[in-house]
């Protein structure tokens, strides 16, 4: 009985997921949805906007690039709806590289 139950609650919480009214998305299953459906997302920023707006499980990091240059960005997700997108940088100041790089 005690492994039914289980199942019970894990398809409980799957249609709690799947109902249009209170759908938050685990953040795997949310990027997996949005690559599916490439159709939704026409451009890069379309992406990053899927990213930012859909109502997550728990907090979050997308790390995204793109195609072109400087479509690379850092997409930080609370599970309360706060999001902050930062483009990537490729170029670290010499000084912030610290010890143990070596350039050879």
């Amino acid at each position: 009985r005690a492994i039914g139950a289980q199942q019970t609650s894990l398809m409980d919480m799957l249609r709690v997921w799947s109902s249009p009214s209170s759908m938050r998305w685990p953040a795997s299953w949310l990027v997996r949805r949005m690559l599916a459906d490439v159709d939704a997302f026409p451009s890069f920023r379309a992406f990053l906007r899927g990213l930012q707006s859909a109502p997550l499980l728990t907090d979050v990091y997308f790390v995204v690039a793109g195609a072109r240059d400087h479509e690379g960005h850092v997409v930080t997700r609370g599970a309360d709806a706060s999001s902050a997108v930062r483009p990537l940088s490729l170029v670290v100041p010499e000084e912030e590289m610290g010890p143990g790089i070596d350039e050879r």
